[in-house]
């Protein structure tokens, strides 16, 4: 993973500009890694977000029979006397 090579120079004595460029390298790997490290943990909690809303929205995943009684749900603001659900309608 990581890229470390000779960084000397040879035949020159310019240990300070090697030392620059050195650091330099190490800089930009390690923005590199951070980086794709960053990738990583984005994926991980895209995927647990996923998760958890999957798990809060259950779809009705059982099919109504034939022949089942069902009440169908009046929505939005309801009166004190009106029924909250209307029905019951017979599944043909």
């Amino acid at each position: 993973m990581n890229k470390f090579e000779n960084w000397t120079r040879k035949g020159t004595n310019c240990e300070i500009m090697e030392l620059t460029e050195r650091a330099d390298e190490l800089k930009k790997l390690s923005e590199e890694i951070k980086q794709q490290m960053a990738l990583v943990k984005i994926v991980e909690v895209k995927n647990e977000q996923k998760r958890i809303q999957d798990k809060r929205t259950k779809p009705l995943i059982d099919s109504l029979e034939i022949g089942s009684t069902v009440f169908i749900k009046n929505e939005g603001i309801l009166g004190k006397l009106e029924a909250r659900y209307s029905g019951p309608y017979s599944i043909s």
